[in-house]
Protein backbone atom coordinates (compact mmCIF):
# COMPACT_ATOMS: atom_id res chain seq x y z
CA UNK A 1 0.00 0.00 0.00
CA UNK A 2 1.29 3.47 -0.84
CA UNK A 3 2.24 5.44 2.21
CA UNK A 4 1.47 8.82 0.65
CA UNK A 5 -1.02 10.36 -1.69
CA UNK A 6 0.05 10.49 -5.32
CA UNK A 7 -0.82 13.26 -7.70
CA UNK A 8 -2.57 12.11 -10.84
CA UNK A 9 -0.54 11.38 -13.94
CA UNK A 10 -0.88 13.35 -17.14
CA UNK A 11 -0.30 12.99 -20.84
CA UNK A 12 2.43 15.02 -22.51
CA UNK A 13 3.12 15.82 -26.14
CA UNK A 14 6.60 17.18 -26.29
CA UNK A 15 10.31 16.53 -26.12
CA UNK A 16 11.94 13.92 -23.91
CA UNK A 17 15.67 13.63 -23.19
CA UNK A 18 17.38 10.79 -21.38
CA UNK A 19 20.99 10.81 -20.17
CA UNK A 20 23.09 8.17 -18.43
CA UNK A 21 26.37 8.69 -16.56
CA UNK A 22 29.21 6.76 -18.19
CA UNK A 23 31.48 4.79 -15.88
CA UNK A 24 29.03 5.01 -12.98
CA UNK A 25 29.31 1.35 -12.02
CA UNK A 26 33.11 1.54 -12.10
CA UNK A 27 33.00 4.49 -9.75
CA UNK A 28 30.72 2.60 -7.36
CA UNK A 29 32.93 -0.50 -7.49
CA UNK A 30 36.11 1.50 -6.86
CA UNK A 31 34.56 2.98 -3.71
CA UNK A 32 32.52 0.01 -2.48
CA UNK A 33 34.01 0.36 1.01
CA UNK A 34 33.73 4.14 1.14
CA UNK A 35 30.07 5.07 1.28
CA UNK A 36 30.81 8.52 2.70
CA UNK A 37 33.11 9.20 -0.24
CA UNK A 38 30.38 8.19 -2.68
CA UNK A 39 27.90 10.46 -0.95
CA UNK A 40 30.40 13.32 -1.21
CA UNK A 41 30.86 12.72 -4.96
CA UNK A 42 27.10 12.60 -5.45
CA UNK A 43 26.65 15.82 -3.48
CA UNK A 44 29.23 17.66 -5.58
CA UNK A 45 28.31 16.30 -9.00
CA UNK A 46 24.85 14.82 -9.53
CA UNK A 47 22.70 16.23 -6.73
CA UNK A 48 22.00 19.63 -8.26
CA UNK A 49 23.20 19.24 -11.83
CA UNK A 50 19.76 19.08 -13.42
CA UNK A 51 18.60 22.19 -11.56
CA UNK A 52 21.71 24.11 -12.62
CA UNK A 53 21.27 23.06 -16.24
CA UNK A 54 17.61 24.07 -16.30
CA UNK A 55 18.29 27.41 -14.64
CA UNK A 56 20.92 28.27 -17.30
CA UNK A 57 22.75 30.10 -14.51
CA UNK A 58 19.71 32.27 -13.87
CA UNK A 59 19.40 33.38 -17.49
CA UNK A 60 16.14 35.26 -18.04
CA UNK A 61 14.29 32.75 -20.23
CA UNK A 62 11.45 35.22 -20.71
CA UNK A 63 13.83 37.06 -23.04
CA UNK A 64 13.86 33.90 -25.15
CA UNK A 65 10.06 33.90 -25.32
CA UNK A 66 9.83 30.31 -24.04
CA UNK A 67 6.39 29.94 -22.43
CA UNK A 68 6.83 26.49 -20.86
CA UNK A 69 9.50 25.39 -18.36
CA UNK A 70 11.48 22.19 -18.76
CA UNK A 71 11.29 19.75 -15.85
CA UNK A 72 13.68 17.03 -14.74
CA UNK A 73 13.94 13.77 -12.85
CA UNK A 74 17.09 12.07 -11.55
CA UNK A 75 17.37 8.45 -10.43
CA UNK A 76 20.73 6.85 -9.68
CA UNK A 77 22.84 7.47 -12.83
CA UNK A 78 19.94 8.53 -15.09
CA UNK A 79 18.81 12.10 -15.77
CA UNK A 80 15.55 12.87 -17.58
CA UNK A 81 14.49 16.21 -19.06
CA UNK A 82 10.92 16.58 -20.27
CA UNK A 83 8.78 19.36 -21.65
CA UNK A 84 5.17 19.72 -22.73
CA UNK A 85 5.20 21.66 -25.99
CA UNK A 86 2.94 24.72 -26.15
CA UNK A 87 0.03 24.52 -28.53
CA UNK A 88 0.11 27.12 -31.25
CA UNK A 89 2.11 28.32 -34.24
CA UNK A 90 5.81 27.80 -34.88
CA UNK A 91 6.54 31.28 -33.49
CA UNK A 92 5.44 29.97 -30.09
CA UNK A 93 6.95 26.47 -30.30
CA UNK A 94 10.39 27.28 -31.76
CA UNK A 95 11.66 29.34 -28.78
CA UNK A 96 10.58 26.56 -26.41
CA UNK A 97 12.53 24.02 -28.46
CA UNK A 98 15.62 26.23 -28.51
CA UNK A 99 15.60 26.58 -24.75
CA UNK A 100 15.12 22.82 -24.28
CA UNK A 101 18.09 22.05 -26.54
CA UNK A 102 20.15 24.71 -24.79
CA UNK A 103 19.43 23.13 -21.42
CA UNK A 104 20.32 19.67 -22.73
CA UNK A 105 23.61 20.94 -24.21
CA UNK A 106 24.53 22.76 -21.01
CA UNK A 107 23.75 19.63 -18.99
CA UNK A 108 26.21 17.67 -21.16
CA UNK A 109 28.92 20.29 -20.72
CA UNK A 110 28.37 20.89 -17.01
CA UNK A 111 28.40 17.15 -16.27
CA UNK A 112 31.59 16.67 -18.29
CA UNK A 113 33.33 19.46 -16.40
CA UNK A 114 32.35 17.74 -13.16
CA UNK A 115 33.90 14.47 -14.30
CA UNK A 116 30.66 12.61 -14.98
CA UNK A 117 30.49 12.23 -18.78
CA UNK A 118 26.94 11.72 -20.04
CA UNK A 119 25.48 9.89 -23.02
CA UNK A 120 22.00 10.85 -24.14
CA UNK A 121 19.25 11.07 -26.73
CA UNK A 122 16.36 13.46 -27.41
CA UNK A 123 12.99 12.20 -28.71
CA UNK A 124 9.54 13.67 -29.28
CA UNK A 125 5.95 12.49 -29.12
CA UNK A 126 3.09 11.51 -26.81
CA UNK A 127 3.93 10.00 -23.44
CA UNK A 128 2.50 9.65 -19.96
CA UNK A 129 4.15 10.81 -16.75
CA UNK A 130 3.41 10.44 -13.07
CA UNK A 131 5.83 12.87 -11.51
CA UNK A 132 5.45 11.70 -7.91
CA UNK A 133 6.81 8.28 -8.87
CA UNK A 134 9.14 9.17 -11.69
CA UNK A 135 7.00 7.15 -14.08
CA UNK A 136 7.45 7.75 -17.82
CA UNK A 137 5.55 5.62 -20.34
CA UNK A 138 5.39 5.92 -24.11
CA UNK A 139 7.28 5.44 -27.35
CA UNK A 140 9.50 8.56 -26.93
CA UNK A 141 10.81 7.03 -23.69
CA UNK A 142 11.71 3.73 -25.36
CA UNK A 143 13.13 5.42 -28.45
CA UNK A 144 15.41 7.67 -26.39
CA UNK A 145 16.56 4.74 -24.23
CA UNK A 146 17.32 2.51 -27.20
CA UNK A 147 19.26 5.18 -29.07
CA UNK A 148 21.11 6.42 -25.98
CA UNK A 149 22.30 2.99 -24.88
CA UNK A 150 23.80 2.08 -28.27
CA UNK A 151 26.00 5.15 -28.70
CA UNK A 152 29.74 4.79 -28.19
CA UNK A 153 30.85 8.15 -26.79
CA UNK A 154 30.01 10.89 -24.34
CA UNK A 155 27.53 13.01 -26.24
CA UNK A 156 23.92 13.02 -27.35
CA UNK A 157 21.92 12.69 -30.53
CA UNK A 158 18.50 13.76 -31.73
CA UNK A 159 16.20 10.79 -32.47
CA UNK A 160 14.12 10.48 -35.62
CA UNK A 161 10.89 11.50 -33.85
CA UNK A 162 12.46 14.76 -32.64
CA UNK A 163 14.06 15.46 -36.01
CA UNK A 164 10.73 14.92 -37.77
CA UNK A 165 9.15 17.47 -35.43
CA UNK A 166 11.87 20.01 -36.15
CA UNK A 167 11.41 19.56 -39.88
CA UNK A 168 7.62 19.94 -39.67
CA UNK A 169 8.09 23.26 -37.86
CA UNK A 170 10.67 24.25 -40.46
CA UNK A 171 8.06 23.72 -43.18
CA UNK A 172 5.52 25.75 -41.22
CA UNK A 173 8.06 28.53 -40.73
CA UNK A 174 8.79 28.70 -44.45
CA UNK A 175 5.08 29.30 -45.15
CA UNK A 176 4.94 32.42 -42.97
CA UNK A 177 4.49 35.78 -44.69
CA UNK A 178 5.06 39.38 -43.73
CA UNK A 179 7.66 41.25 -41.69
CA UNK A 180 8.42 41.82 -38.02
CA UNK A 181 10.66 44.76 -37.04
CA UNK A 182 12.18 44.70 -40.51
CA UNK A 183 12.78 40.94 -40.56
CA UNK A 184 11.24 38.74 -43.23
CA UNK A 185 9.14 36.21 -41.30
CA UNK A 186 9.60 33.50 -43.92
CA UNK A 187 11.86 30.99 -42.17
CA UNK A 188 12.60 33.39 -39.30
CA UNK A 189 11.29 31.03 -36.61
CA UNK A 190 12.71 27.84 -38.10
CA UNK A 191 14.11 25.60 -35.30
CA UNK A 192 16.70 24.42 -37.80
CA UNK A 193 18.45 27.80 -37.45
CA UNK A 194 20.14 26.62 -34.28
CA UNK A 195 23.92 26.36 -33.67
CA UNK A 196 23.40 23.87 -30.85
CA UNK A 197 23.11 20.83 -33.12
CA UNK A 198 25.19 19.60 -36.02
CA UNK A 199 25.02 16.85 -38.63
CA UNK A 200 27.63 14.30 -37.59
CA UNK A 201 28.42 10.57 -37.98
CA UNK A 202 27.17 9.39 -34.59
CA UNK A 203 29.42 6.63 -33.18
CA UNK A 204 27.49 3.49 -32.27
CA UNK A 205 28.87 0.19 -31.03
CA UNK A 206 28.75 -1.41 -34.47
CA UNK A 207 29.48 1.55 -36.79
CA UNK A 208 29.09 5.29 -37.30
CA UNK A 209 25.69 6.40 -38.60
CA UNK A 210 24.99 9.88 -39.96
CA UNK A 211 22.73 11.74 -37.58
CA UNK A 212 22.30 14.89 -35.50
CA UNK A 213 24.53 15.58 -32.50
CA UNK A 214 24.00 18.12 -29.74
CA UNK A 215 26.83 20.65 -29.42
CA UNK A 216 28.34 21.00 -25.95
CA UNK A 217 31.67 22.65 -26.79
CA UNK A 218 32.23 26.33 -26.02
CA UNK A 219 29.39 27.44 -28.31
CA UNK A 220 26.84 26.64 -25.57
CA UNK A 221 28.63 28.95 -23.13
CA UNK A 222 28.63 31.86 -25.58
CA UNK A 223 25.13 31.40 -27.04
CA UNK A 224 23.52 31.34 -23.60
CA UNK A 225 25.97 33.85 -22.04
CA UNK A 226 27.13 31.32 -19.42
CA UNK A 227 30.28 32.04 -17.42
CA UNK A 228 30.29 29.82 -14.35
CA UNK A 229 32.46 27.26 -16.11
CA UNK A 230 35.52 28.06 -18.20
CA UNK A 231 36.00 27.50 -21.88
CA UNK A 232 38.24 24.70 -23.09
CA UNK A 233 41.83 25.96 -23.02
CA UNK A 234 43.71 22.94 -24.36
CA UNK A 235 44.26 21.49 -27.81
CA UNK A 236 45.06 18.05 -26.39
CA UNK A 237 41.46 16.88 -26.52
CA UNK A 238 42.40 13.23 -25.99
CA UNK A 239 44.03 13.97 -22.63
CA UNK A 240 41.29 16.40 -21.65
CA UNK A 241 38.57 13.80 -22.30
CA UNK A 242 40.51 10.99 -20.64
CA UNK A 243 40.90 13.04 -17.44
CA UNK A 244 37.12 13.47 -17.23
CA UNK A 245 36.52 9.77 -17.82
CA UNK A 246 39.01 8.93 -15.05
CA UNK A 247 37.67 11.43 -12.51
CA UNK A 248 36.41 10.31 -9.09
CA UNK A 249 38.49 7.16 -8.89
CA UNK A 250 37.40 5.64 -12.19
CA UNK A 251 40.29 3.64 -13.63
CA UNK A 252 40.73 2.60 -17.24
CA UNK A 253 42.58 -0.70 -17.60
CA UNK A 254 44.99 -1.25 -20.47
CA UNK A 255 42.67 -3.90 -21.89
CA UNK A 256 39.52 -1.78 -21.52
CA UNK A 257 39.12 -1.21 -25.25
CA UNK A 258 35.44 -0.24 -24.95
CA UNK A 259 36.12 2.76 -22.73
CA UNK A 260 39.17 3.74 -24.79
CA UNK A 261 36.98 3.81 -27.89
CA UNK A 262 34.43 6.02 -26.14
CA UNK A 263 37.23 8.41 -25.20
CA UNK A 264 38.55 8.41 -28.75
CA UNK A 265 35.13 9.11 -30.25
CA UNK A 266 34.39 11.86 -27.73
CA UNK A 267 37.75 13.55 -28.26
CA UNK A 268 37.32 13.42 -32.04
CA UNK A 269 33.93 15.15 -31.89
CA UNK A 270 35.01 17.71 -29.34
CA UNK A 271 38.21 18.45 -31.24
CA UNK A 272 36.39 19.06 -34.52
CA UNK A 273 33.66 21.21 -32.97
CA UNK A 274 35.97 23.25 -30.75
CA UNK A 275 38.54 23.85 -33.49
CA UNK A 276 35.91 24.95 -36.01
CA UNK A 277 34.25 27.20 -33.44
CA UNK A 278 37.56 28.83 -32.44
CA UNK A 279 38.33 29.58 -36.09
CA UNK A 280 34.85 31.05 -36.55
CA UNK A 281 35.27 33.34 -33.55
CA UNK A 282 38.66 34.53 -34.80
CA UNK A 283 37.22 35.16 -38.24
CA UNK A 284 34.31 37.19 -36.87
CA UNK A 285 36.65 39.24 -34.67
CA UNK A 286 38.99 39.96 -37.57
CA UNK A 287 41.90 37.97 -36.13
CA UNK A 288 42.17 35.84 -39.29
Amino acid sequence: MLSHTLNGGRNIKGFFALFDVLGYSKMIESMKDNLEGLIDIYTNTLMDIDDLALSLEGYNKLLLLAPIETKSFVFSDTIVLYQDMPKGPVALQAPTINVFLGEACYLLRLAFERGIPLRGAVSYGDYYIQEDRGCFIGYPVIEAHNIESKQNWSGATICKSAWDKLYSLQNESMRMEGEWRGFDLRGFFSPLNNPLWVKYPIPYESSNINGIALCWHDVILDIMCLNKISGISTNDFGQYVREKFEAHGKTIDNNDDKTKKKIENTAAFLGIMQTQYSLLKKSLSGEL
